[in-house]
């Protein structure tokens, strides 16, 4: 997931220098186009395997760290999608 988030904010920072830029990298990075069902993979199961930690769970009652962690497991995957 971070190197998908280097490489997104490559190409946004691309864009400050030109859309030539921006073209210009997304054809150095085109070899990478099989990675996507791996990514989006990963994604979902990092998802189902945060709700299934809580759906385990006995009872809600837990530390603020543990509540933390659930949290941000569960929206980390949901950044990389942002509603345009």
């Amino acid at each position: 997931m971070a190197f998908y988030f280097l490489t997104r904010m490559g190409y946004y920072s691309m864009g400050l220098i030109s859309p030539d830029a921006m073209e210009g990298y997304m054809n150095g990075l085109s070899f990478l186009g099989f990675l996507t069902p791996a990514f989006l993979s990963v994604i979902f199961i990092h998802m189902a395997l945060g709700l299934w930690k809580i759906y385990r769970r006995n009872t809600l009652r837990m530390p603020l760290w543990k509540l933390a962690q659930i949290v941000f497991g569960l929206a980390l995957p949901i950044s990389f999608f942002p509603i345009w």
